[in-house]
């Protein structure tokens, strides 16, 4: 078919997308609808160029079927790119009118008015359309507007058909939002209890109602029993635990639109409209279990919460786990006990704790640890020895990283690695787009890779005179006695846990906490640089 091309044009985007009549079409046939469009768009535009010799290139959208322009990236950036073109300059081809999109009218108006601001044509296997002409706009409008309408249309009786299967029982979560515990049958479309994970939700309503265990205990739990979750990761989160315990679908209930999305807000639905089909699925806890779940849930839920403190303990902020990195927390409970005689006790427990690694230490027993440290670390130990372990004892790439006395050597290293990194991603980005073959860009790569290597290696040799420097300017006995007056004055003036946690924090940068045994530890500490290198102790 000849098309009149207008001669202003100097550039064609070429622009596939898959519809959701072609996500429907590959589902039963398996054709690539995408690869089709490639064809018949790729051999519009080599045709094109062949005859009139306009350039061209093709944006395809892979992956998103969707009709805003937000979940289209590709579209996104094409429009990016056409607010900066000429008036007559540019084209866009196009499938048909509806590839540009269907969705809501104030962003296909939008769309329209750059397509007119800028003049941008747009091509179709059967028709070049001119936005400035006053009939062919009207046809685009035509187009949008019964785009729009019919995928109103496809929304609603997709919503309808939802609710219709969901008041028969078929689940119409998706495959992705199988609770834990169920298999989905994509024949009947129902859930159906799954061998392995059936009893591990058993075990924790057991958990739960029978042994009277919070969220945290059966979380440990599964973790100490090697249990993996859903997605194969060994720490349940007690959010995870909550959402099964309340989930009414384990009794074999379904409910199905029970919220919906207005503006962009989520609202409860009014409950004549919900949707609640009792013993629709194999249950895999009897009701009466199910709803004793419900009535402890309630009652831990009012129970009063615990006056917290609010200022931080002795050791906030300053032990990490070394299993896996993240701060341990304190965990402080009393528990009442009766004895035989019947006079009640309080034992109070004050652990430090890391949940994810079901680690708990006794918290006075870390504090004294760390004291003990202080004076065999420090205060006890020969200077000269004191002095070559201070390579070990201070974390100098935070050091570092701080800027403490920084050389302007250093500072100019760093400045000229950051262009270097910025020259490597803009080299990528010109492989990608086309414009270096593979031999320059493999040839400038390597040529800024080099120059990289070089200049990290001179950083580092830098930074390590700098910080050896530093360590034989240290007065070490004016340390030893600085920490030892510290020290002293932690252990009898009368500090609150906010200054104590201040002192700790002023001398120690962290402290790694490893377990090695039923309440046995060992503790790697990092020293707090400032103490050594711009800080007085007295």
């Amino acid at each position: 078919m000849k098309r009149e091309i207008p001669q202003t044009i100097e550039f064609i985007y070429g622009y596939i997308r898959r519809s959701r009549q072609d996500m429907l079409r590959e589902k039963k046939t398996n054709q690539d609808t995408l690869a089709a469009q490639r064809e018949l768009i790729g051999g519009m535009l080599k045709e094109i160029q062949e005859e009139e010799g306009i350039p061209y290139s093709m944006r395809e959208e892979i992956q998103s079927g969707g009709d805003e322009i937000a979940s289209r990236p590709r579209f996104s950036s094409l429009l990016e790119e056409l607010k900066n073109v000429g008036s007559r300059k540019a084209a866009i081809a196009v499938k048909d009118i509806s590839r540009l999109g269907r969705g809501d009218p104030d962003q296909m108006g939008m769309v329209l008015k750059l397509l007119q601001r800028k003049c941008i044509y747009i091509i179709t296997p059967y028709q070049v359309y001119d936005p400035l002409n006053s009939h062919h706009v009207q046809i685009l409008k035509f187009y949008m507007f019964m785009g729009n309408l019919e995928l109103d249309m496809i929304k609603q009786r997709m919503k309808e058909a939802k609710y219709s299967y969901a008041r028969q029982g078929r689940f119409m979560g998706g495959s992705q939002a199988v609770p834990y515990g169920y298999d989905f049958d994509s024949y009947t479309q129902k859930l159906i209890p799954n061998d392995e994970q059936a009893p591990i939700v058993k075990k924790i309503y057991y958990h739960y109602v029978i042994d009277k265990i919070g969220y945290n205990g059966i979380s440990t739990i599964l973790r100490k029993e090697n249990i993996p979750t859903k997605t194969g990761k060994q720490y349940w989160s007690p959010k995870v635990i909550r959402t099964i315990l309340s989930n009414p679908v384990y009794k074999g209930e379904y409910r199905y639109h029970m919220t919906e999305k207005k503006y962009g807000e989520i609202h409860d639905v009014p409950p004549e409209e919900q949707i609640i089909v009792p013993d629709c699925f194999e249950p895999i806890v009897t009701s009466e279990i199910w709803q004793t779940a419900q009535e402890q849930l309630v009652e831990n839920r009012n129970k009063p919460s615990v006056k917290l403190e609010f200022e931080p303990n002795v050791l906030a902020g300053l032990i990490i786990c070394s299993s896996c990195g993240k701060k341990m927390v304190r965990q402080y409970s009393t528990q009442h006990y009766t004895k035989k005689d019947g006079t009640k006790s309080i034992y109070k427990k004050e652990f430090m704790m890391c949940l994810p690694c079901a680690v708990y230490i006794k918290y006075w027993d870390i504090e004294k640890s760390i004291i003990q440290l202080l004076l065999s670390e420090v205060i006890e130990v020969d200077q000269d020895r004191l002095k070559e372990r201070l390579q070990e004892l201070i974390d100098f790439d935070k050091l570092n990283a701080s800027k403490i006395n920084p050389e302007d050597q250093i500072e100019k290293l760093k400045e000229e690695l950051t262009r270097s990194k910025k020259q490597l991603d803009g080299i990528q980005l010109m492989r990608a787009e086309g414009e270096l073959n593979k031999e320059d860009y493999d040839r400038l790569k390597e040529k800024v890779l080099n120059q990289m290597d070089e200049k990290q290696t001179l950083l580092e040799e830098i930074q390590a005179d700098l910080e050896k420097d530093r360590i034989e300017e240290i007065n070490i006995e004016d340390i030893q006695t600085g920490i030892k007056d510290l020290l002293e004055v932690y252990k009898n003036e009368e500090l609150n846990k906010t200054e104590k946690n201040e002192l700790l924090r002023g001398i120690f940068d962290y402290i790694v906490l490893t377990k090695t045994g039923k309440g046995t530890f060992d503790l790697n500490v990092m020293f707090n640089p400032k103490i050594f290198f711009n800080s007085s102790l007295s």
